[in-house]
């Protein structure tokens, strides 16, 4: 069982109306508009000598005073959070799996989703059927495939308009997953990815927290439940010594009602477009000295339609980070590890079209801290 409290806000000068001017509701001077989230989670998880089974719900309540959909608290906390349809509401989301073991090296993957906004009325039912096979002779070579099929309670989300048929809207709502993975002790590991999501998958993931001020591969592009996102991925890990290392990339495609991230480009809400993004990650940990070191390059590409709201958006930039993490084994207070933080974020950051992005704001900065776990 699990409970969360997430609150995401931004300070930002208004308008110049005099002396008093006159505030948005629910808006002070000094805090400025804030999104809100509560939410509780609870599961049960049990194995036998064929099944492997686990059942969950998660529901949450949000306010968004800031109609960007809740883009900020996704921000905070991608594990918990997905972007609703309205500005305030409800949302519950139901999720089960059985991995069963039918015989010596084939494990059958059966999983059940189903998620709903609760005071818009939209929902929406995910099962899944997949096969998870050891590769004979191949020691530890596992081969895993996934079929999936969203079954929406009305359209789906993010392919209405000239832009979709109801073949394209059809085909829109079947996913897949096909991966290759080994992990040997010693030896090179690799674990490659492709993959065809027709809704963002938020619930019953296990997102491992980043480091407090850092970007640990989060999401480049946000987008709503309703939105398909083709992705592609490979990861790479060796051992060398006391020296271990891992490279990680991605290529992916994600289209339907979405906005750039926002520490990363203009502010945007949600809107029907496409975008395009790259991610390459290197990590070393250096055990002599308990030093880790990251290297994050990405590049994004993408445009939003024109709305009521507003005209169209684009956003395209490439961005660099650094980021240098020591622990401090000698402080050993409280049973705690200290590990102090040092990053340089956005040590290269262009817009493709010019030497930085319009109106963003965005500049390379350099943080750092102390991070202490209990």
């Amino acid at each position: 069982m699990a409970g969360t409290y997430l609150g995401a806000g931004v300070r930002q000068p208004f308008p110049e109306l005099g002396p008093a001017p006159e505030l948005p509701v629910g808006d002070s001077a000094r805090n400025g508009l804030v999104d809100r989230s509560l939410g509780a989670a609870a599961g049960v998880a049990f194995k036998t000598d064929q099944h492997d089974v686990g059942v969950g719900v998660h529901v949450r309540s949000y306010l968004h005073e800031l109609a960007d959909g809740g883009a900020l608290l996704s921000r905070v906390d991608p594990g918990w959070t997905s972007l609703e349809d309205g500005e305030r509401g409800k949302a519950m989301s139901l999720f089960g799996h059985d991995d069963w073991r039918l015989a010596e090296g084939y494990v059958l993957n059966c999983g059940l989703g189903y998620h709903s906004d609760l005071s818009t009325g939209g929902a929406y039912l995910v099962p899944r059927l997949g096969l998870t096979r050891a590769i004979p002779g191949s020691g530890d070579l596992l081969l895993h495939s996934t079929v999936l099929y969203r079954v929406d309670d009305g359209p789906a989300p993010g392919m209405r308009g000239e832009r979709s048929g109801e073949a394209r809207v059809d085909a829109a709502r079947l996913g897949y997953e096909i991966a290759v993975e080994r992990r040997p002790e010693d030896r090179l590991q690799f674990v490659a990815t492709v993959s065809y999501m027709p809704f963002q998958e938020v619930a019953g993931e296990e997102v491992p927290p980043a480091a407090p001020g850092l970007t640990d591969r989060g999401m480049l592009v946000l987008s709503d439940a309703g939105a398909g996102r083709h992705e592609m991925d490979i990861e790479l890990r060796r051992g060398f010594g006391l020296v271990r290392g891992s490279f990680a990339g991605s290529i992916g495609r994600v289209e339907g009602r979405l906005t750039p991230a926002v520490d990363e480009a203009p502010w945007q809400g949600l809107k029907t477009g496409e975008a395009r993004y790259y991610l390459t990650s290197l990590r070393a940990l250096f055990e002599p000295t308990d030093t880790e070191l990251r290297i994050d390059y990405r590049k994004v590409m993408g445009e939003t339609e024109a709305d009521a709201a507003g005209g169209a958006g684009a956003v395209a930039y490439r961005r660099l980070d650094l980021a240098v993490l020591q622990d401090l084994p000698w402080v050993a207070a409280f049973n705690a590890r200290w590990r102090v933080l040092m990053a340089y974020q956005g040590l290269l950051y262009a817009s493709l079209d010019g030497p930085a992005v319009p109106g963003s704001g965005v500049t390379s900065r350099l943080t750092g801290g102390v991070d202490v776990s209990f």
